[in-house]
């Protein structure tokens, strides 16, 4: 499946209209590296929240699962650590789940209230599901590869 970037920017458009409709305000997005960054910027430039990034590493240069890592910088730990701060983590892909356990156990002892925002979206995962996505699959069925934009730069 590949997504093109009209669809980004038609997922980005349709977030970013939620959320100027909704009572819930975000006061950062965080962009997770590096899938996440470019929708994450796209949405940052059309509702004017300001953006920050995470690393999070959950697979190897071969595309292999590994153990994940993470890096971020104090500012946004401080952020992550304020209780006023509304949050809203943009990736790519939520597949496995695996990025979201990440954040949720680095989120665990924060009172900061959080979201996700995702282009794609399994819905065979039984963690936290997306506030926003913009398509969903079940890797039940669909087990093909999912190429962004961003990936086929080759």
């Amino acid at each position: 499946m590949h997504i093109t970037f009209d669809q980004v920017k038609s997922a980005v458009a349709s977030w970013a209209a939620d959320i100027k409709r909704s009572d819930k305000k975000y006061d950062y997005i965080i962009g997770v590296s590096r899938g996440g960054l470019v929708p994450a910027t796209m949405l940052s430039y059309a509702t004017g929240i300001p953006m920050r990034t995470i690393e999070i590493k959950t697979r190897d240069k071969a595309g292999n699962q590994v153990r994940p890592t993470t890096n971020y910088s104090d500012d946004v730990s401080d952020i992550m650590y304020q209780t006023e701060n509304n949050i809203l983590f943009v990736e790519d892909i939520i597949d496995s789940g695996l990025t979201l356990s990440v954040i949720d156990s680095i989120m665990k002892y924060r009172n900061t209230e959080y979201d996700y925002a995702t282009v794609v979206y399994n819905s065979v995962l039984k963690s936290k599901s997306p506030t926003f996505y913009y398509t969903m699959i079940d890797r039940d069925y669909y087990k093909d590869w999912i190429i962004f934009p961003w990936d086929d730069w080759k």
